[in-house]
């Protein structure tokens, strides 16, 4: 009897836990994908430093450089602002390399 007089606050509070969880963790992927921008933004700023400089860069070093200034995973970028109150509940549909 008391069970079903409490099931929609139950449902409730249980739904708004999960959005919130689901928030946090997409909020926190979003921050580190800003900080991997701005350490391959520093990369790129650096080569473009020393060559309007003069500085011949080797060979190696400019494919190191470039290996790290690409992005770690070929991923879509999220941002916290545009997450729809869907993507929340079923979450993001990631594109392939073959679509």
């Amino acid at each position: 009897m008391s069970f079903s007089r409490y099931f929609v606050e139950l449902v409730s509070a249980t739904a708004i836990v999960s959005l919130s969880i689901h928030r946090i963790r997409l909020k926190k992927q979003w921050e580190e994908e800003e900080l991997s921008l701005d350490a391959r933004t520093s990369v790129l700023q650096d080569i473009l430093q020393r060559l309007r400089s003069g500085d011949r860069i080797p060979d190696d070093e400019m494919t190191r450089l470039r290996r790290l200034a690409r992005p770690a995973h070929a991923q879509e970028h999220i941002s916290g602002a545009d997450i729809t109150v869907k993507e929340m509940f079923v979450g993001r549909k990631r594109k392939t390399a073959e679509t």
